[in-house]
């Protein structure tokens, strides 16, 4: 193991397996030599924006080189305690999204199925060349650039509609259909209504007071909402993306309130789809918690039965955790301490550095047959 740390980290040459591929001790990754201006890049970013004391910026990248990829910018962020979160570039470019640093020439691993699209998009798409703009450009020793660009919103005076808040809504509620993973479906009695904030100009810039979007009920993530209620409060989205290309781009966010019931009699029906009818679940509301009954038929024709009791910690405007308290197959009760790690995990509703918006969660509710989110919010 030393002979191998230490040949792969600072030995110079290669000793080739002709018939079993590779290289005798593992390939080298010998000190770096060359000065890629990581730390630079991001000071720089840092005196552009001038956050204020608290404020994080999100920089995402689109580059996957060896010396120029995100892992490094996010290093340098967080062992300098830099006021940046550097994240990866998800389906919904632009999204939440100060700043983007990529490069030109070969950006690495991953290159064709996921940044080239990415990466064209964002210096092709009207909707984006609209939104953001190259900051600076840095000469990078692979004879590359290291290109920055800062969102830069162009106030969209000449989009048609652009200051009409009813097709707004009606756009709006169209591309929240289309919106990856929570994307909200087939919409029962669907009403939208948009508020505009006080400063006129904000229209052109697709920032709004307050977009509340309810429904009798909706499907989100296949799963069925009943009393459906979202309300977006000081929220500005890409107009551009809206208005040209249909789709729902969020660049800032500060408050969201949901509201829903969702029925236990929908989520068994729901499993006993996804379970290919091959097995049942049973699910029992109780004072803070569920009792979930599973019996699964295996294609051996056995039957296997089992139950996990969850208890919810709830602070409201604050935190949420599930709490698994026993899980048990056939006979067996399984030790928590076999799954505690795994299914213990608190969603946080309060604003941090990687998800900067207030989750508005005052009431969670349980009850025999449903689970209630802020049934009171009018």
């Amino acid at each position: 193991g030393l002979v191998t740390s230490l040949n792969a980290g600072f030995g110079v040459g290669s000793i080739p397996l002709p018939f079993l591929g590779g290289q005798l001790f593992g390939f080298k990754n010998p000190p770096i030599v060359q000065a890629w201006p990581i730390d630079k890049i991001l000071d720089d970013i840092i005196t552009e924006a001038d956050p204020r004391p608290g404020v994080f910026l999100t920089v995402r990248t689109l580059t996957n080189y060896m010396f120029f990829q995100r892992g490094g910018f996010r290093n340098s962020a967080e062992f300098r305690e830099l006021p940046i979160v550097v994240k990866s570039v998800k389906r919904n470019v632009g999204e939440m999204t100060d700043f983007f640093i990529t490069k030109t020439g070969d950006f690495g691993m991953h290159r064709f199925k996921d940044i080239n699209p990415k990466l064209t998009r964002l210096l092709e798409d009207p909707a984006l060349q609209k939104t953001f703009e190259p900051f600076k450009s840095y000469p990078l020793p692979d004879g590359s650039e290291g290109l920055v660009l800062k969102k830069a919103v162009q106030p969209a005076t000449n989009l048609p509609g652009v200051d009409n808040l009813e097709e707004i809504g009606q756009r709006f509620m169209t591309a929240f259909a289309n919106y990856p993973i929570y994307g909200i479906k087939d919409a029962v009695n669907p009403e939208i209504s948009v508020i505009s904030t006080e400063n006129p100009d904000d229209i052109f810039l697709g920032r709004y007071k307050q977009i509340k979007f309810k429904a009798d009920s909706v499907v989100s993530n296949k799963i069925t909402i009943d009393d459906f209620e979202l309300i977006f409060e000081n929220v500005q989205i890409n107009i551009y993306d809206l208005i040209l290309n249909n789709k729902l781009i969020l660049f800032d966010l500060e408050k969201l309130t949901p509201k829903g019931t969702l029925s236990f009699d929908s989520l068994e029906k729901d499993a006993f789809k996804a379970m290919k009818e091959k097995g049942l679940v049973k699910i029992e509301g109780f004072n803070n918690g569920l009792l979930v009954h599973i019996v699964y038929t295996l294609p051996q024709g056995q039957t296997l039965e089992g139950s996990v009791k969850v208890n919810f910690l709830f602070s409201p405007g604050q935190m949420i955790r599930p709490v698994v308290e026993s899980i048990k197959l056939g006979p067996f009760d399984i030790p928590r301490v076999f799954f505690r790690r795994i299914t213990d995990a608190k969603i946080i509703l309060t604003p941090t550095p990687g998800w900067p918006l207030e989750t508005n969660i005052q009431t969670l509710q349980v009850h025999p047959r449903k689970l209630q989110i802020n049934p009171t919010v009018n």
